[in-house]
């Protein structure tokens, strides 16, 4: 392993509905990259989820990025892993009246 990357996922709130959904874009060299997620705290009987919510890679070295999007937040894997990624956007998603908070990290390989 070359190094990794982590940091907390903001305490969110759904608020009345529909409720909420977020994501955040990290940024980094290409390299192969396992990029993981999970909620640490929920409050409210509602939906609570943390995903990746897309993917950007670079297949050939000095070329073009590219784009994987996972769909809709029921979708979104917990950890993903690629050669050549560049990027990763992380989302979560909130009931009305839900709140929740969790962390993500990033392993270079």
């Amino acid at each position: 392993m070359r190094g990794m990357r982590w940091s907390s996922l903001t305490d969110a709130h759904g608020g009345d509905p529909p409720g909420l959904i977020w994501t955040t874009e990290v940024n980094f060299e290409p390299s192969f990259t396992v990029a993981q997620v999970a909620l640490s705290r929920t409050s409210g009987d509602g939906t609570h989820a943390v995903g990746i919510a897309g993917i950007r890679f670079r297949p050939v070295p000095g070329g073009p990025e590219q784009s994987q999007s996972f769909g809709g937040w029921w979708q979104w894997p917990a950890m993903f892993g690629r050669e050549s990624m560049t990027s990763v956007t992380i989302g979560m998603a909130l009931g009305s009246e839900q709140a929740a908070s969790g962390y993500w990290t990033l392993y270079f390989w």
